[in-house]
């Protein structure tokens, strides 16, 4: 549901709710205190994905920045270990495509993540890290050169990873002890670390989880619309041999199933795929302490 919309709505029921308590004797008492409460509880819901989101990254500590580049602006997030104690290693998240439709038929205008997951773990992360943003999401999607079909269509676009390219080399370039970094991608993130991972040379390993990584098989497995404006990682080149991958399924995931993680990694001819028993597309948490010390000792 679209904010005003939202607003209007919420309006309206409030309203009646406080006219129905107001010529209710058994409330007469009560009415103010209940009104109060379903206005803050109905603010709360109509607030954006982008503000809770970032309220939730908030409480995680995490510091926010905003880079600028020729296409558009991303939002980047930090955890509290990139510091004075900085290491030589980077873990860079990329999140899953948020919530690109309003119930499956109408574009959102913010495709926001409505699930902090992606936060919870590198809240568990004790290894500097960033949380590198999409174009136009985080807030940025009422921005001039913001299109929808930026998370729709063209969501993995040679412009989106372009701009996410550039955004990222000026955060290193002003972090210059850097010489090692690893990404991470969830979901639709793991296409977007496939694609950037090759592009830069400080690139030590890729991890995906519950990665759509072939697009066209999974848009196909779904019957979604074709993403033809996005790259397919199945179709690019072999990433070099010495980015070390490992590519993570959920058996019971039925979003992105083990098969289409197989498709891809059997024509990449790459070997180190894992599958969890009982996973499904949510909750990586309870797995996350593991898949960091798998992580680390890589």
């Amino acid at each position: 549901m679209q904010n005003k919309e939202c607003k209007a709505r919420c309006f309206k029921f409030l309203c009646t709710l406080y006219l129905s308590f107001c010529h209710s004797a058994y409330f007469k008492n009560l009415h103010r205190f209940f009104f109060f409460t379903f206005t803050a509880l109905f603010i709360s819901a109509c607030a954006t994905s982008s503000a809770n989101f970032h309220k939730q990254a908030n409480q995680y500590n995490f510091n926010s920045e905003l880079i600028t580049t020729p296409f558009f602006s991303h939002t980047l997030y930090t955890n509290q270990f990139i510091g004075s104690n900085f290491t030589d290693t980077l873990h860079i998240y990329l999140d899953g495509d948020g919530s690109p439709w309003f119930k499956r038929k109408s574009i959102a205008k913010d495709p926001t993540s409505r699930n902090y997951m992606i936060l919870e773990l590198m809240s568990l992360d004790k290894t500097p890290a960033i949380l590198l943003g999409r174009p136009c999401y985080h807030r940025l999607s009422p921005s001039p050169n913001c299109h929808p079909k930026l998370w729709t269509s063209h969501r993995y676009s040679s412009l989106v990873i372009n701009s996410m390219k550039i955004a990222l080399n000026q955060w290193l370039t002003e972090h210059p002890t850097i010489n090692s970094i690893i990404f991470i991608g969830y979901s639709g993130g793991g296409v977007i670390a496939s694609l950037l991972a090759p592009l830069f040379p400080q690139t030590k390993q890729l991890i995906t989880f519950a990665a759509n990584l072939n697009i066209d098989a999974w848009t196909k497995l779904h019957n979604y619309s074709p993403l033809s404006g996005s790259l397919n990682p199945t179709l690019q080149k072999k990433l070099p041999p010495h980015i070390k991958q490992l590519h993570i399924a959920g058996e019971l995931d039925s979003n992105v199933p083990p098969s289409i993680i197989q498709n891809h990694i059997s024509k990449k001819e790459i070997s180190n795929i894992l599958i969890l028993k009982n996973q499904a597309h949510c909750c990586w948490n309870v797995h996350w302490i593991t898949i960091l010390d798998r992580i680390k000792s890589n």
